[in-house]
């Protein structure tokens, strides 16, 4: 911590008390199966694969001539008692445990907060918007923009990710038969409380830009949060003049009753969503509902995107690791890294996951029928793809040109409106 921070008197206990420790961990890694070596068990030169872990690296802010940085203090390389512990010092030591925290978040980002909290969270609500508002509803000739793609990418992609043989048996130590057991695990957390991206910041700490500095997933997202909002209220208000009319619109009790996990009756609760209103009671409520729906697209975008990017160069991201003999044990050898054939399905994966783009955010004003509604979202439409647009690409230039990585997950004139790959 000393060393990381540059200061001889920096103690854990006294960076913890004043907020500027954080610690990434994949608590939820821990004990998962582990599966043979699916791309290599027929091969001569077979090598060993390592099994999977659950590290965790700790971080610390420093203060540098006034400016904060995150920089890594250390990294442990399992869950357990006794592992190895390793910082930036130990050199090649050091190499191997990023690749292990690398190969960790890949597996855990593409899982949870891909796959199960937009994928599998925007599910039953699709469908249930389906079960429940006409097609003449105006939420449902919004929401059906954000929903276009999901079902046939779900259905395709479950088997080609989760099925025996598939990318995951091919890609990771934890195979299909991990993988089963990670999405069994994050699934009884998972709720309504996942789509509220300020407060999930301020959950995880990272919300403050005075202890925290350079975070564009935070600023950016917190830009279009608020926008996203803006138009919803907009276009909540122009259907809804008061809560009186929320309360007795006797569709929406039915997608409200039908989506959460607390509705009643015969058919209330098969959207088993936890946390959701079974009763949607006020206008305020409504905007807030649509605010998250339409954002779970947008968190989407900021998750699953830059995987082509990080991903796509194997050794930056590998999704597994072997034993190379050729040099000292938790030592980094180029050996280490999966051969052609394994960042070949890596890079397919990538590419068909964070490549495609079929419309842009908000671009569907011209098939509405009503010449409001049409107003409210070209209107919300030209602001993201102008003027904020314009503010986070002139974030990402001034980020650039003080030696950070910029972040072009958030532009929106790349995001599209729905889940699509």
């Amino acid at each position: 911590m000393q060393r990381a921070s540059g200061e001889k008197t920096a103690t854990f206990s006294k960076m913890i008390a004043v907020g500027r420790v954080f610690i990434i961990d994949y608590k939820l890694l821990h004990n998962l199966s582990n599966v043979e070596d699916y791309t290599e068990r027929n091969t001569t030169d077979r090598r060993k694969m390592e099994k999977s872990r659950s590290p965790f690296c700790t971080f610390v802010v420093t203060n540098v001539r006034g400016a904060k940085e995150l920089k890594p203090v250390a990294i442990q390389t399992d869950l357990i008692q006794g592992a190895p512990v390793f910082s930036p010092v130990d050199g090649l030591k050091w190499l191997k445990a990023k690749q292990e925290i690398q190969r960790a978040d890949l597996f855990y980002v593409e899982l949870v907060e891909h796959l199960l909290k937009t994928h599998l969270l925007m599910e039953p609500i699709c469908v249930i918007m389906r079960r429940t508002l006409s097609v003449y509803h105006p939420l449902h000739q919004i929401l059906r923009w954000h929903c276009r793609g999901l079902f046939v990418v779900n259905s395709i992609g479950m088997k080609a990710l989760l099925g025996v043989g598939e990318f995951l048996d091919k890609l990771f130590a934890f195979g299909h038969t991990g993988s089963l057991e990670l999405l069994k695990r994050a699934y009884p957390d998972l709720s309504w409380a996942d789509t509220e991206f300020n407060e999930n910041l301020k959950r995880r700490g990272v919300h403050k830009a005075e202890d925290l500095p350079y975070f564009p997933y935070r600023d950016d997202g917190l830009l279009i949060w608020k926008n996203v909002g803006d138009f919803a209220r907009d276009y909540v208000k122009l259907y809804y003049l008061n809560d009186k009319d929320v309360k007795n619109n006797y569709e929406l009790k039915y997608f409200a009753n039908q989506l959460s996990a607390d509705g009643t009756g015969k058919k209330g609760g098969i959207g088993m969503l936890k946390g959701f209103p079974a009763k949607i009671q006020t206008r305020s409520q409504l905007i807030d509902v649509l605010k998250r729906i339409v954002f779970i697209p947008v968190q989407h975008h900021s998750v699953n995107y830059p995987v082509v990017y990080y991903a796509g160069f194997v050794p930056n991201l590998p999704s597994k690791l072997y034993e190379d003999p050729r040099v000292p044990p938790q030592e980094f050898g180029f050996n280490s890294l999966p051969q052609v054939h394994v960042a070949a399905e890596q890079l397919a994966l990538s590419m068909s996951l964070g490549s495609i783009r079929y419309d842009v955010f908000l671009d569907y004003g011209k098939h509405l029928k009503d010449d409001r509604a049409k107003a409210v979202v070209n209107k919300y439409h030209n602001h993201l793809i102008g003027s904020i647009n314009d503010e986070i690409t002139a974030r990402n230039k001034r980020r650039f040109a003080s030696g950070k990585l910029s972040y072009p997950y958030l532009l929106p004139k790349w995001m599209p409106n729905s889940i699509h790959t």
